[in-house]
């Protein structure tokens, strides 16, 4: 039992090794993780509901969990070959179409979330 525990807690600590790969050497990364920031700031100042804030959590960690298979993929076919393969660059270019379409998602979900609230702040202040 104690070993199975260990083991368990090595995971999360490859885990969160993985994480760290990614910001230090893919800083697409860090361009998402500036917009958590900005929405999370955005969604506290406008007191979002709880339902708003389970739309938007979802979709922040589905937006960086895509980013970090699209990382893993690009690690593991970089790995494989240092040649140039048509496959491979479609292969890469699918994986970071999945993280622009799950961003361009989020940028609507965001928009349908804080357009109400931004109108009634540019309403009142009018």
């Amino acid at each position: 039992m104690v070993s199975y525990l260990i083991r368990r807690i090595k995971s999360f600590g490859y885990a969160l090794e993985g994480i760290a790969y990614t910001i230090k050497y893919h800083p697409s990364i860090l361009i998402q993780l500036f917009a958590t920031f900005v929405v999370v700031v955005l969604g506290l100042t406008l007191d979002i509901k709880t339902q708003e804030w389970v739309a938007l959590l979802l979709t922040i960690f589905m937006v960086l969990t895509t980013e970090l298979i699209n990382t893993a993929i690009e690690v593991t076919l970089d790995h494989m070959t240092k040649d140039h393969h048509l496959r491979v660059k479609y292969a890469k270019d699918v994986a970071a179409g999945a993280v622009l379409i799950m961003s361009i998602g989020s940028v609507i979900i965001g928009w349908l979330i804080f357009l109400p609230y931004l109108s009634n702040l540019l309403f009142i202040y009018s």
